[in-house]
Parts: C-alpha cells; structure tokens; sequence
C-alpha cells in the first residue's frame, strides 16, 4: 500500500491548463498507472502525447469538453464520462467547452 500526501504532488500550469500528476512513477512505486488531475479553461487544449509504459483513465469530473480524437472525428466528454487508454495508445486531445 501507498499513501501520497499532497505535498508530493507538484502543479503544472501552461496555457490554460493545470496538470497534477497524482500517482506516476515519480512520486509512487507504481510502474503502470498513471493518475493525473487535468483542469482545462474553457477554450483550452491539451496537446496529444502517450504514456508509453502506462495505462491512463480520463474521468471528467465536471464541466464539458470535446475529444479530437484521430483523423477529423470528435465525441462529447462530459461529467461522469470515463476514458481509458491502453499504454503506449496515442492521447487524445481534449479542448474545454464548459466551466473548469
């Protein structure tokens, strides 16, 4: 078992996003999960990336947004929704549409 204090989570502000890993390899033991507190500003959007050796779960816990997911198609991501992405699968964008 872990316990993570909220000290040992940093904050990454950049463009209209706020980014707190809370469980990654950085501060845990855990190796394939990746847990992180994303906040976009209405109008924002989070660059694609992959997580190449962790799994990652989106779970929007209020407000709404659009995925861009690839090619030109995009769905709704809203309060309650849940992601997941398999390790090494591409991240999708996602740009805020709602309140933080």
């Amino acid at each position: 078992m872990e316990l993570i204090r909220r000290t040992g989570i940093t904050s990454l502000s950049k463009s209209g996003l706020t980014s707190e890993p809370l469980l990654c390899p950085e501060n845990s033991g855990s190796q394939r999960v990746t847990l992180t507190r994303v906040t976009v500003a209405p109008g924002a959007r989070n660059p694609p990336h992959v997580h190449a050796a962790s799994e990652q779960v989106w779970v929007a816990l209020r407000g709404s947004g659009t995925l861009l997911l690839q090619g030109a198609t995009t769905a709704a991501f809203a309060e309650g929704d849940v992601m997941r992405f398999a390790e090494g699968a591409r991240d999708l964008t996602r740009r805020s549409t709602g309140p933080p």
